[in-house]
């Protein structure tokens, strides 16, 4: 099983994966931008341990991937990005039916011609296994290529759609038409942010091996941001009390830094007091 460790590392690549890097060469203003929205200390440290191998948009379906490459042993790790719909749309009617089968199928057939040519090019995919990361309904196109591809090994989703929806089913839709009916849960991590209604992952059920990660509330819950600064959390939780599994560092963190108080009203705490709270000498023994 994969470990809190990894779990940031590939929730920093899928939101990495919203940035535009030229020349391969990643600089902290590419990832501090509106669009990937690192903290600029977050940003620095990404960009000292990666590099862009290739980067790929589609011009007519939009779909966008990164083949990242570890500075320290070359390691490469594709990430691909969500599809650019807002949260609101998704609470109009028949907008998943419009919208989103659309826009997906013919995306994943863009992406499968763009990660066919990286598997033949030496200096990206040729000859290498990889992982592949996702946000939203970019974890689909990741369980799709975790499905298409023996190359690759593991795929990691980040607050995705399920299999099964609660509106019309879209969900189930979309699963068939990239081929994730029959998905095994082996070597697919699907984690989702706890808080508030997220509004695209809480559709149907979920693929692959479904992990809750405690989030603040917000109000852009379904954010990849959200999950990577909630990870970092769990990180420094792990590192004071390795013993515990996930689910018990879910709960410490719930217990200090939650946004719920013990009768479920919001006291407006936040994962930055879960850390003050636990390392702090009014917290437990630190």
């Amino acid at each position: 099983m994969s470990g809190i460790n990894e779990y940031i590392i590939q929730a920093e690549l899928a939101q990495a994966a919203y940035g535009i890097f030229a020349n391969g060469t990643i600089v902290t203003r590419d990832l501090t931008n509106n669009s990937v929205d690192m903290p600029l200390n977050q940003a620095t440290h990404f960009s000292e341990k990666w590099q862009v191998a290739d980067q790929y948009t589609d011009p007519v379906t939009g779909v966008s991937a990164t083949v990242f490459e570890a500075k320290n042993g070359g390691a490469k790790y594709l990430a691909i990005r969500g599809t650019e719909l807002e949260a609101k749309d998704i609470l109009a009617d028949g907008i998943l039916a419009s919208a989103i089968l659309p826009v997906i199928n013919p995306q994943f057939t863009a992406l499968q011609l763009k990660l066919n040519a990286w598997l033949d090019d030496p200096d990206v995919l040729q000859g290498q296994n990889f992982t592949v990361t996702g946000h939203s309904l970019g974890g689909y196109l990741a369980a799709a290529v975790k499905q298409s591809y023996a190359q690759a090994t593991e795929a990691y989703l980040y607050n995705a759609p399920g299999v099964g929806g609660l509106l019309g089913n879209l969900a189930d839709a979309v699963s068939s038409a990239l081929g994730l009916n029959n998905v095994a849960p082996d070597s697919i991590w699907n984690l989702r942010g706890s808080e508030g209604f997220p509004l695209i992952s809480g559709l149907g059920f979920q693929l692959g091996t479904s992990i809750s990660i405690q989030t603040e509330a917000s109000g852009n819950n379904h954010s990849i941001s959200l999950l990577t600064d909630a990870l970092t959390v769990y990180s420094v939780y792990s590192q004071l009390a390795p013993s515990l599994n996930q689910e018990q560092l879910s709960k410490l963190i719930d217990a200090f830094g939650s946004t719920k108080d013990v009768i479920g009203a919001s006291n407006s705490k936040t994962l930055e007091s879960a850390v003050y709270d636990y390392s702090s000498p009014s917290g437990i023994g630190f």
